[in-house]
């Protein structure tokens, strides 16, 4: 799937993906390493193809995304 989004992935295509992940309402812990490990790819894709100036954008969707759509579920599940 990472090497279909392209290293500069709208914040569109990037919230599509993190939506999908969660699309059924369950949220679990290992959906929220996926979420990680889809923008851990992204970054490094960044890294590998020359467009560093993506990674703190790719950041602050995680962090966008997470306060969004994650956090509450978090602090349900007694935080970190």
């Amino acid at each position: 799937m990472i090497e279909q989004v392209q290293s500069n992935p709208p914040k569109e295509v990037f919230f599509r993906v993190a939506t999908e992940m969660f699309a059924d309402g369950n949220f679990n812990w290992g959906r929220v390493v996926a979420l990680f490990y889809f923008a851990c790819k992204l970054v490094l894709k960044a890294l590998c193809t020359r467009v560093p100036q993506m990674i703190r954008t790719i950041i602050d969707w995680t962090i966008e995304y997470l306060r969004e759509h994650v956090v509450q579920w978090i602090r349900d599940q007694g935080g970190w």
